[in-house]
Protein backbone atom coordinates (compact mmCIF):
# COMPACT_ATOMS: atom_id res chain seq x y z
CA UNK A 1 0.00 0.00 0.00
CA UNK A 2 2.93 2.39 0.78
CA UNK A 3 4.42 1.80 -2.73
CA UNK A 4 1.01 2.22 -4.36
CA UNK A 5 0.59 5.58 -2.61
CA UNK A 6 4.00 6.78 -3.79
CA UNK A 7 3.33 5.72 -7.38
CA UNK A 8 -0.06 7.43 -7.57
CA UNK A 9 1.55 10.91 -8.14
CA UNK A 10 3.75 9.78 -11.10
CA UNK A 11 1.36 10.96 -13.86
CA UNK A 12 1.08 14.48 -12.47
CA UNK A 13 4.85 14.69 -12.07
CA UNK A 14 5.38 13.58 -15.70
CA UNK A 15 2.97 16.22 -17.05
CA UNK A 16 4.78 18.89 -15.04
CA UNK A 17 8.16 17.64 -16.34
CA UNK A 18 6.89 17.76 -19.95
CA UNK A 19 5.86 21.41 -19.52
CA UNK A 20 9.29 22.24 -18.10
CA UNK A 21 10.95 20.38 -21.01
CA UNK A 22 9.02 22.50 -23.54
CA UNK A 23 10.16 25.58 -21.64
CA UNK A 24 13.75 24.29 -21.71
CA UNK A 25 13.54 23.64 -25.48
CA UNK A 26 12.44 27.22 -26.11
CA UNK A 27 15.19 28.46 -23.77
CA UNK A 28 17.84 26.47 -25.67
CA UNK A 29 16.44 27.74 -28.98
CA UNK A 30 16.59 31.35 -27.80
CA UNK A 31 20.09 30.80 -26.35
CA UNK A 32 21.29 29.33 -29.67
CA UNK A 33 19.82 32.28 -31.58
CA UNK A 34 21.47 34.67 -29.12
CA UNK A 35 24.84 32.92 -29.55
CA UNK A 36 24.64 33.03 -33.37
CA UNK A 37 23.57 36.68 -33.26
CA UNK A 38 26.58 37.41 -31.05
CA UNK A 39 28.90 35.61 -33.50
CA UNK A 40 27.42 37.55 -36.41
CA UNK A 41 27.93 40.81 -34.49
CA UNK A 42 31.56 39.88 -33.82
CA UNK A 43 32.04 39.02 -37.49
CA UNK A 44 30.45 42.30 -38.57
CA UNK A 45 32.69 44.25 -36.17
CA UNK A 46 35.76 42.45 -37.54
CA UNK A 47 34.72 43.24 -41.11
CA UNK A 48 34.03 46.84 -40.08
CA UNK A 49 37.54 47.18 -38.63
CA UNK A 50 39.12 45.70 -41.77
CA UNK A 51 37.07 47.97 -44.03
CA UNK A 52 37.98 51.04 -41.98
CA UNK A 53 41.65 50.01 -42.17
CA UNK A 54 41.40 49.77 -45.97
CA UNK A 55 39.72 53.19 -46.15
CA UNK A 56 42.45 54.66 -43.92
CA UNK A 57 45.08 53.28 -46.31
CA UNK A 58 43.22 54.83 -49.24
CA UNK A 59 43.12 58.17 -47.39
CA UNK A 60 46.90 57.94 -47.04
CA UNK A 61 47.05 57.16 -50.76
CA UNK A 62 45.08 60.35 -51.45
CA UNK A 63 47.62 62.36 -49.47
CA UNK A 64 50.48 60.60 -51.27
CA UNK A 65 48.79 61.24 -54.63
CA UNK A 66 48.69 64.98 -53.92
CA UNK A 67 52.37 64.98 -52.95
CA UNK A 68 53.34 63.10 -56.13
CA UNK A 69 51.34 65.38 -58.40
CA UNK A 70 52.76 68.50 -56.76
CA UNK A 71 56.28 67.10 -57.17
CA UNK A 72 55.67 66.42 -60.87
CA UNK A 73 54.28 69.93 -61.41
CA UNK A 74 57.21 71.54 -59.56
CA UNK A 75 59.88 69.53 -61.39
CA UNK A 76 58.36 69.92 -64.85
CA UNK A 77 57.09 73.47 -64.34
CA UNK A 78 53.45 72.63 -65.06
CA UNK A 79 50.81 75.13 -63.98
CA UNK A 80 47.38 74.60 -62.45
CA UNK A 81 45.69 75.07 -65.82
CA UNK A 82 46.26 71.34 -66.40
CA UNK A 83 43.84 69.20 -64.40
CA UNK A 84 45.22 66.46 -62.17
CA UNK A 85 43.47 63.81 -64.26
CA UNK A 86 45.11 65.17 -67.47
CA UNK A 87 48.57 65.56 -65.94
CA UNK A 88 50.03 62.27 -67.17
CA UNK A 89 48.55 62.66 -70.66
CA UNK A 90 49.97 66.18 -70.90
CA UNK A 91 53.44 64.95 -69.91
CA UNK A 92 53.23 62.05 -72.38
CA UNK A 93 52.20 64.44 -75.14
CA UNK A 94 55.09 66.76 -74.26
CA UNK A 95 57.47 63.79 -74.26
CA UNK A 96 56.27 62.81 -77.74
CA UNK A 97 56.72 66.41 -78.87
CA UNK A 98 60.23 66.50 -77.39
CA UNK A 99 61.15 63.23 -79.13
CA UNK A 100 59.82 64.59 -82.40
CA UNK A 101 61.81 67.81 -81.94
CA UNK A 102 64.96 65.80 -81.12
CA UNK A 103 64.49 63.76 -84.30
CA UNK A 104 63.89 66.89 -86.35
CA UNK A 105 66.98 68.58 -84.88
CA UNK A 106 69.09 65.48 -85.60
CA UNK A 107 67.89 65.45 -89.21
CA UNK A 108 68.56 69.19 -89.49
CA UNK A 109 72.06 68.74 -88.06
CA UNK A 110 72.78 65.98 -90.57
CA UNK A 111 71.58 68.28 -93.35
CA UNK A 112 73.88 71.07 -92.14
CA UNK A 113 76.83 68.66 -92.03
CA UNK A 114 76.16 67.63 -95.62
CA UNK A 115 75.73 71.27 -96.73
CA UNK A 116 78.99 72.23 -95.03
CA UNK A 117 80.75 69.29 -96.66
CA UNK A 118 79.43 70.20 -100.14
CA UNK A 119 80.18 73.89 -99.57
CA UNK A 120 83.74 73.10 -98.45
CA UNK A 121 84.27 70.91 -101.52
CA UNK A 122 83.00 73.69 -103.82
CA UNK A 123 85.25 76.28 -102.11
CA UNK A 124 88.28 74.00 -102.36
CA UNK A 125 87.60 73.65 -106.07
CA UNK A 126 87.32 77.45 -106.49
CA UNK A 127 90.35 78.04 -104.26
CA UNK A 128 92.48 75.67 -106.31
CA UNK A 129 91.37 77.41 -109.50
CA UNK A 130 92.33 80.86 -108.12
CA UNK A 131 91.21 84.26 -109.42
CA UNK A 132 92.34 83.34 -112.92
CA UNK A 133 90.45 80.11 -112.91
CA UNK A 134 87.01 79.16 -114.19
CA UNK A 135 84.00 78.83 -111.87
CA UNK A 136 82.98 75.15 -111.73
CA UNK A 137 79.32 76.17 -111.47
CA UNK A 138 78.80 78.91 -114.11
CA UNK A 139 81.92 78.12 -116.24
CA UNK A 140 82.99 81.83 -116.23
CA UNK A 141 86.34 83.38 -115.30
CA UNK A 142 86.41 84.34 -111.63
CA UNK A 143 88.49 87.48 -111.99
CA UNK A 144 87.48 90.31 -109.70
CA UNK A 145 84.63 88.25 -108.27
CA UNK A 146 87.06 85.91 -106.49
CA UNK A 147 87.19 88.02 -103.29
CA UNK A 148 83.45 88.47 -103.22
CA UNK A 149 82.94 84.73 -103.69
CA UNK A 150 85.39 84.03 -100.88
CA UNK A 151 83.45 86.32 -98.53
CA UNK A 152 80.17 84.72 -99.58
CA UNK A 153 81.50 81.19 -98.91
CA UNK A 154 82.95 82.30 -95.55
CA UNK A 155 79.65 83.90 -94.60
CA UNK A 156 77.71 80.79 -95.56
CA UNK A 157 80.12 78.53 -93.63
CA UNK A 158 79.83 80.79 -90.59
CA UNK A 159 76.03 80.76 -90.89
CA UNK A 160 76.05 76.95 -91.07
CA UNK A 161 78.28 76.74 -87.98
CA UNK A 162 76.02 79.14 -86.06
CA UNK A 163 72.95 77.15 -87.07
CA UNK A 164 74.72 73.93 -86.01
CA UNK A 165 75.63 75.44 -82.62
CA UNK A 166 72.04 76.57 -82.16
CA UNK A 167 70.77 73.06 -83.03
CA UNK A 168 73.25 71.49 -80.60
CA UNK A 169 72.08 73.90 -77.90
CA UNK A 170 68.44 73.07 -78.67
CA UNK A 171 69.29 69.36 -78.64
CA UNK A 172 70.89 69.68 -75.22
CA UNK A 173 67.81 71.50 -73.90
CA UNK A 174 65.44 68.91 -75.37
CA UNK A 175 67.52 66.01 -74.02
CA UNK A 176 67.60 67.64 -70.59
CA UNK A 177 63.82 68.03 -70.69
CA UNK A 178 63.43 64.43 -71.85
CA UNK A 179 65.63 63.32 -68.95
CA UNK A 180 63.47 65.30 -66.51
CA UNK A 181 60.37 63.64 -67.93
CA UNK A 182 61.99 60.19 -67.72
CA UNK A 183 62.84 60.81 -64.06
CA UNK A 184 59.11 61.33 -63.38
CA UNK A 185 58.12 57.95 -64.89
CA UNK A 186 58.31 56.14 -61.48
CA UNK A 187 56.09 58.85 -59.99
CA UNK A 188 53.53 58.37 -62.77
CA UNK A 189 53.62 54.60 -62.27
CA UNK A 190 52.94 55.13 -58.57
CA UNK A 191 50.19 57.65 -59.41
CA UNK A 192 48.58 55.09 -61.73
CA UNK A 193 48.77 52.42 -59.06
CA UNK A 194 47.20 54.73 -56.47
CA UNK A 195 44.43 55.80 -58.88
CA UNK A 196 43.70 52.14 -59.57
CA UNK A 197 43.41 51.45 -55.84
CA UNK A 198 41.23 54.53 -55.28
CA UNK A 199 38.64 53.11 -57.69
CA UNK A 200 37.56 50.82 -54.82
CA UNK A 201 37.06 53.67 -52.34
CA UNK A 202 33.37 54.29 -53.11
CA UNK A 203 32.56 50.59 -52.91
CA UNK A 204 34.46 50.30 -49.60
CA UNK A 205 32.56 53.25 -48.12
CA UNK A 206 29.27 51.71 -49.30
CA UNK A 207 30.33 48.40 -47.74
CA UNK A 208 31.11 50.20 -44.46
CA UNK A 209 27.67 51.84 -44.40
CA UNK A 210 26.04 48.49 -45.11
CA UNK A 211 28.09 46.80 -42.37
CA UNK A 212 27.12 49.47 -39.82
CA UNK A 213 23.46 49.08 -40.77
CA UNK A 214 23.63 45.28 -40.43
CA UNK A 215 25.48 45.62 -37.10
CA UNK A 216 22.74 47.86 -35.70
CA UNK A 217 20.08 45.36 -36.79
CA UNK A 218 21.98 42.45 -35.20
CA UNK A 219 22.43 44.37 -31.95
CA UNK A 220 18.69 45.06 -31.86
CA UNK A 221 18.03 41.38 -32.60
CA UNK A 222 20.31 40.36 -29.70
CA UNK A 223 18.46 42.70 -27.34
CA UNK A 224 15.08 41.27 -28.42
CA UNK A 225 16.26 37.66 -27.94
CA UNK A 226 17.65 38.46 -24.48
CA UNK A 227 14.28 40.02 -23.56
CA UNK A 228 12.42 36.88 -24.71
CA UNK A 229 14.76 34.71 -22.59
CA UNK A 230 14.09 36.95 -19.60
CA UNK A 231 10.31 36.76 -20.16
CA UNK A 232 10.46 32.97 -20.48
CA UNK A 233 11.59 32.65 -16.84
CA UNK A 234 13.23 29.26 -17.32
CA UNK A 235 14.92 27.82 -14.16
CA UNK A 236 17.37 25.03 -14.95
CA UNK A 237 17.57 23.99 -11.25
CA UNK A 238 13.79 23.48 -11.15
CA UNK A 239 14.00 21.39 -14.34
CA UNK A 240 16.72 19.18 -12.84
CA UNK A 241 14.69 18.78 -9.61
CA UNK A 242 11.55 17.75 -11.54
CA UNK A 243 13.55 15.37 -13.71
CA UNK A 244 15.13 13.78 -10.63
CA UNK A 245 11.75 13.35 -8.91
CA UNK A 246 10.20 11.71 -11.98
CA UNK A 247 13.21 9.42 -12.33
CA UNK A 248 12.88 8.32 -8.68
CA UNK A 249 9.11 7.75 -9.04
CA UNK A 250 9.70 5.72 -12.22
CA UNK A 251 12.15 3.56 -10.26
CA UNK A 252 9.54 3.01 -7.50
CA UNK A 253 6.90 2.28 -10.17
CA UNK A 254 9.14 -0.28 -11.83
CA UNK A 255 9.78 -1.93 -8.44
CA UNK A 256 6.03 -1.94 -7.74
CA UNK A 257 5.33 -3.68 -11.07
CA UNK A 258 8.17 -6.19 -10.49
CA UNK A 259 6.85 -7.12 -7.04
CA UNK A 260 3.35 -7.61 -8.48
CA UNK A 261 4.74 -9.92 -11.13
CA UNK A 262 6.62 -11.92 -8.51
CA UNK A 263 3.45 -12.35 -6.42
CA UNK A 264 1.49 -13.60 -9.43
CA UNK A 265 4.37 -15.92 -10.41
CA UNK A 266 4.54 -17.35 -6.85
CA UNK A 267 0.84 -18.20 -6.97
CA UNK A 268 1.28 -19.92 -10.32
CA UNK A 269 4.26 -21.90 -9.00
CA UNK A 270 2.21 -23.07 -6.02
CA UNK A 271 -0.56 -24.40 -8.27
CA UNK A 272 2.03 -25.99 -10.60
CA UNK A 273 3.71 -27.74 -7.63
CA UNK A 274 0.38 -29.31 -6.65
CA UNK A 275 -0.17 -30.55 -10.23
CA UNK A 276 3.38 -31.98 -10.38
CA UNK A 277 2.87 -33.87 -7.12
CA UNK A 278 -0.20 -35.54 -8.59
CA UNK A 279 1.62 -36.42 -11.85
CA UNK A 280 4.65 -37.80 -9.94
CA UNK A 281 2.39 -40.16 -8.06
CA UNK A 282 0.82 -41.31 -11.35
CA UNK A 283 4.25 -41.88 -13.01
CA UNK A 284 5.51 -43.85 -10.00
CA UNK A 285 2.56 -46.21 -10.46
CA UNK A 286 3.37 -46.59 -14.17
CA UNK A 287 7.06 -47.31 -13.38
CA UNK A 288 6.09 -49.99 -10.94
CA UNK A 289 3.89 -51.62 -13.58
CA UNK A 290 6.69 -51.51 -16.22
CA UNK A 291 9.23 -52.95 -13.79
CA UNK A 292 6.99 -55.90 -13.12
CA UNK A 293 6.53 -56.44 -16.88
CA UNK A 294 10.32 -56.39 -17.52
CA UNK A 295 10.94 -58.89 -14.78
CA UNK A 296 8.44 -61.26 -16.39
CA UNK A 297 9.85 -60.90 -20.05
CA UNK A 298 12.65 -63.15 -21.72
CA UNK A 299 14.69 -60.28 -23.54
CA UNK A 300 18.58 -60.64 -23.61
CA UNK A 301 20.39 -57.26 -23.09
CA UNK A 302 23.63 -58.45 -24.86
CA UNK A 303 21.83 -59.01 -28.13
CA UNK A 304 20.41 -55.51 -27.94
CA UNK A 305 23.90 -54.02 -27.47
CA UNK A 306 25.26 -55.83 -30.55
CA UNK A 307 22.34 -54.64 -32.67
CA UNK A 308 22.88 -51.06 -31.50
CA UNK A 309 26.60 -51.27 -32.41
CA UNK A 310 25.85 -52.62 -35.91
CA UNK A 311 23.32 -49.85 -36.50
CA UNK A 312 25.91 -47.23 -35.47
CA UNK A 313 28.46 -48.66 -37.96
CA UNK A 314 25.88 -48.62 -40.77
CA UNK A 315 24.98 -44.99 -39.97
CA UNK A 316 28.71 -44.02 -40.06
CA UNK A 317 29.16 -45.70 -43.47
CA UNK A 318 26.09 -43.88 -44.84
CA UNK A 319 27.41 -40.52 -43.61
CA UNK A 320 30.84 -41.20 -45.26
CA UNK A 321 29.13 -42.11 -48.56
CA UNK A 322 27.03 -38.91 -48.48
CA UNK A 323 30.18 -36.84 -47.87
CA UNK A 324 31.97 -38.55 -50.79
CA UNK A 325 28.99 -37.93 -53.10
CA UNK A 326 28.90 -34.23 -52.09
CA UNK A 327 32.65 -33.92 -52.75
CA UNK A 328 32.32 -35.46 -56.22
CA UNK A 329 29.39 -33.15 -57.08
CA UNK A 330 31.46 -30.11 -56.03
CA UNK A 331 34.39 -31.23 -58.19
CA UNK A 332 32.04 -31.74 -61.16
CA UNK A 333 30.63 -28.23 -60.68
CA UNK A 334 34.15 -26.69 -60.52
CA UNK A 335 35.20 -28.63 -63.64
CA UNK A 336 32.17 -27.32 -65.55
CA UNK A 337 32.96 -23.74 -64.56
CA UNK A 338 36.61 -24.16 -65.67
CA UNK A 339 35.51 -25.61 -69.03
CA UNK A 340 33.14 -22.65 -69.58
CA UNK A 341 35.89 -20.16 -68.63
CA UNK A 342 38.42 -21.85 -70.96
CA UNK A 343 35.87 -21.71 -73.80
CA UNK A 344 35.38 -17.95 -73.29
CA UNK A 345 39.18 -17.39 -73.12
CA UNK A 346 39.63 -19.30 -76.38
CA UNK A 347 37.03 -17.10 -78.10
CA UNK A 348 38.67 -13.95 -76.66
CA UNK A 349 42.12 -15.10 -77.88
CA UNK A 350 40.72 -15.66 -81.37
CA UNK A 351 39.17 -12.16 -81.35
CA UNK A 352 42.44 -10.59 -80.15
CA UNK A 353 44.34 -12.39 -82.89
CA UNK A 354 41.98 -11.00 -85.51
CA UNK A 355 42.25 -7.52 -83.94
CA UNK A 356 46.06 -7.82 -83.92
CA UNK A 357 46.07 -8.65 -87.62
CA UNK A 358 43.81 -5.65 -88.38
CA UNK A 359 45.98 -3.29 -86.29
CA UNK A 360 49.17 -4.54 -87.99
CA UNK A 361 47.61 -3.72 -91.38
CA UNK A 362 46.60 -0.25 -90.13
CA UNK A 363 50.09 0.36 -88.69
CA UNK A 364 51.63 -0.55 -92.02
CA UNK A 365 49.32 1.87 -93.84
CA UNK A 366 50.05 4.64 -91.31
CA UNK A 367 53.80 4.15 -91.67
CA UNK A 368 53.51 4.26 -95.45
CA UNK A 369 51.31 7.39 -95.24
CA UNK A 370 53.73 9.13 -92.88
CA UNK A 371 56.64 8.28 -95.17
CA UNK A 372 54.80 9.63 -98.23
CA UNK A 373 53.75 12.81 -96.38
CA UNK A 374 57.33 13.35 -95.14
CA UNK A 375 58.71 12.93 -98.66
CA UNK A 376 56.05 15.30 -100.03
CA UNK A 377 56.85 17.89 -97.35
CA UNK A 378 60.55 17.68 -98.27
CA UNK A 379 59.59 18.04 -101.92
CA UNK A 380 57.47 21.13 -101.15
CA UNK A 381 60.27 22.65 -99.05
CA UNK A 382 62.74 22.08 -101.88
CA UNK A 383 60.37 23.69 -104.40
CA UNK A 384 59.64 26.67 -102.12
CA UNK A 385 63.30 27.05 -101.21
CA UNK A 386 64.35 26.93 -104.87
CA UNK A 387 61.75 29.55 -105.87
CA UNK A 388 62.70 31.89 -103.02
CA UNK A 389 66.45 31.44 -103.70
CA UNK A 390 65.94 32.42 -107.34
CA UNK A 391 63.85 35.50 -106.52
CA UNK A 392 66.19 36.70 -103.75
CA UNK A 393 69.29 36.14 -105.93
CA UNK A 394 67.84 38.15 -108.81
CA UNK A 395 66.67 41.03 -106.58
CA UNK A 396 69.89 41.24 -104.51
CA UNK A 397 71.84 41.38 -107.77
CA UNK A 398 69.77 44.37 -108.89
CA UNK A 399 70.14 46.14 -105.54
CA UNK A 400 73.91 45.62 -105.20
CA UNK A 401 74.71 46.30 -108.85
CA UNK A 402 75.90 42.71 -109.41
CA UNK A 403 78.15 42.59 -106.33
CA UNK A 404 76.12 39.69 -104.86
CA UNK A 405 74.16 37.57 -107.31
CA UNK A 406 73.55 34.22 -105.59
CA UNK A 407 71.68 33.47 -102.36
CA UNK A 408 71.14 30.00 -100.86
CA UNK A 409 68.81 28.71 -98.13
CA UNK A 410 70.00 25.85 -95.92
CA UNK A 411 67.70 23.14 -94.49
CA UNK A 412 66.69 25.49 -91.64
CA UNK A 413 65.97 28.33 -94.15
CA UNK A 414 68.97 30.36 -92.96
CA UNK A 415 70.29 32.73 -95.67
CA UNK A 416 73.75 32.20 -97.17
CA UNK A 417 75.12 34.79 -99.63
CA UNK A 418 77.86 33.91 -102.13
CA UNK A 419 80.79 36.33 -102.06
CA UNK A 420 83.52 35.61 -104.66
CA UNK A 421 83.91 31.81 -104.21
CA UNK A 422 82.21 30.93 -100.93
CA UNK A 423 78.82 31.13 -99.18
CA UNK A 424 78.59 33.18 -95.97
CA UNK A 425 75.84 33.82 -93.38
CA UNK A 426 74.36 37.31 -93.35
CA UNK A 427 75.96 38.29 -90.02
CA UNK A 428 79.31 38.35 -91.87
CA UNK A 429 78.21 41.38 -93.94
CA UNK A 430 77.94 45.06 -93.00
CA UNK A 431 74.77 46.66 -91.68
CA UNK A 432 73.88 48.22 -95.03
CA UNK A 433 74.43 44.94 -96.86
CA UNK A 434 72.27 43.13 -94.30
CA UNK A 435 69.52 45.69 -94.97
CA UNK A 436 69.82 45.00 -98.72
CA UNK A 437 69.52 41.26 -98.12
CA UNK A 438 66.53 41.74 -95.81
CA UNK A 439 64.72 43.94 -98.36
CA UNK A 440 65.40 41.44 -101.14
CA UNK A 441 64.06 38.60 -99.00
CA UNK A 442 60.91 40.58 -98.17
CA UNK A 443 60.24 41.33 -101.83
CA UNK A 444 60.86 37.70 -102.82
CA UNK A 445 58.54 36.36 -100.13
CA UNK A 446 55.85 38.90 -101.10
CA UNK A 447 56.07 37.89 -104.75
CA UNK A 448 55.98 34.19 -103.88
CA UNK A 449 52.97 34.58 -101.58
CA UNK A 450 51.16 36.70 -104.18
CA UNK A 451 51.70 34.01 -106.85
CA UNK A 452 50.81 31.23 -104.39
CA UNK A 453 47.42 32.83 -103.67
CA UNK A 454 46.96 33.90 -107.30
CA UNK A 455 46.88 37.59 -106.40
CA UNK A 456 47.78 39.57 -109.52
CA UNK A 457 46.16 42.98 -109.02
CA UNK A 458 45.97 45.79 -106.46
CA UNK A 459 48.90 44.46 -104.42
CA UNK A 460 51.25 46.72 -102.51
CA UNK A 461 54.52 46.69 -100.60
CA UNK A 462 55.19 48.74 -97.46
CA UNK A 463 58.74 49.34 -96.17
CA UNK A 464 59.58 51.18 -92.95
CA UNK A 465 63.04 52.80 -92.49
CA UNK A 466 65.02 50.63 -94.91
CA UNK A 467 67.51 53.39 -95.84
CA UNK A 468 68.95 54.06 -92.37
CA UNK A 469 72.35 52.41 -92.90
CA UNK A 470 72.63 52.88 -96.69
CA UNK A 471 75.03 55.20 -98.46
CA UNK A 472 73.82 57.31 -101.38
CA UNK A 473 74.86 54.84 -104.09
CA UNK A 474 73.29 51.90 -102.26
CA UNK A 475 70.07 53.90 -101.76
CA UNK A 476 69.95 54.66 -105.49
CA UNK A 477 70.40 50.96 -106.34
CA UNK A 478 67.72 49.99 -103.82
CA UNK A 479 65.26 52.52 -105.27
CA UNK A 480 65.99 51.25 -108.79
CA UNK A 481 65.37 47.69 -107.64
CA UNK A 482 62.07 48.70 -106.06
CA UNK A 483 60.98 50.37 -109.32
CA UNK A 484 61.52 47.05 -111.12
CA UNK A 485 58.80 45.58 -108.90
CA UNK A 486 56.12 48.05 -110.01
CA UNK A 487 54.82 45.57 -112.59
CA UNK A 488 53.90 43.13 -109.80
CA UNK A 489 53.35 45.64 -107.00
CA UNK A 490 51.84 48.80 -108.53
CA UNK A 491 51.80 50.56 -105.18
CA UNK A 492 55.00 50.71 -103.08
CA UNK A 493 54.93 52.73 -99.85
CA UNK A 494 58.17 53.70 -98.06
CA UNK A 495 58.42 55.35 -94.65
CA UNK A 496 61.64 57.31 -93.95
CA UNK A 497 63.05 60.27 -92.03
CA UNK A 498 65.77 60.97 -94.67
CA UNK A 499 64.96 64.27 -96.47
CA UNK A 500 67.21 63.54 -99.49
CA UNK A 501 64.95 60.83 -100.90
CA UNK A 502 61.75 62.91 -100.99
CA UNK A 503 62.18 63.76 -104.64
CA UNK A 504 62.50 60.11 -105.64
CA UNK A 505 58.79 59.37 -105.23
CA UNK A 506 55.72 60.18 -107.25
CA UNK A 507 53.81 61.25 -104.14
CA UNK A 508 55.32 62.36 -100.83
CA UNK A 509 53.33 62.81 -97.61
CA UNK A 510 54.93 64.49 -94.59
CA UNK A 511 53.64 63.82 -91.06
CA UNK A 512 54.16 66.66 -88.56
CA UNK A 513 52.95 67.41 -85.05
CA UNK A 514 50.71 70.45 -84.76
CA UNK A 515 50.59 73.02 -81.98
CA UNK A 516 47.65 71.10 -80.45
CA UNK A 517 49.87 67.99 -80.21
CA UNK A 518 47.95 66.18 -82.97
CA UNK A 519 49.55 64.69 -86.08
CA UNK A 520 49.01 66.51 -89.37
CA UNK A 521 49.66 65.17 -92.87
CA UNK A 522 50.49 67.36 -95.85
CA UNK A 523 51.50 66.54 -99.40
CA UNK A 524 54.96 67.69 -100.48
CA UNK A 525 55.27 68.89 -104.07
Amino acid sequence: QTLEKEVSGLGERKRHLELVRVQKSRFEQFSSELMFAGKECDDLRSREEKTRAKIDLLNKDVTRLGVLRKGVRDRLGLGQNIADTDLEQAVLSREAEVLHIIGTLAAGLDQLVRERKNLAEDWNTIKEAGSDGVCPLCRQTLGVHYGQIEEEFSSRLEKIEQDALQILDDQAKMKAEKERISLQKPAFREIGSIRERLKNRDSLEADLRELLHCLREKEEEKTAIAARIQDLGYDNAAFLQAEREVRELETVHARFIDIGKKIVHARALKNQAADLTTRIQEKQGELETLKNGIDQSDFDPEVGKRLEQARAEIDAALRAADARIAEIKERLRNSGEQIERYTKDEAAIAGLGQRKSTLEDEIGLLRLTRSLIGEYVLYLLQVVRSRIEGEVSRIIGEITGGRYEQVLLDEDFNLLVRDIDNDYPIDRFSGGEQDDIAVALRIALSRYLAELHQVHESTLLIFDEIFGSQDEERRTNLLSALRTQESRFPQIILISHIPDIQGEFTNTLMVEMGVDLTSRIKEVA
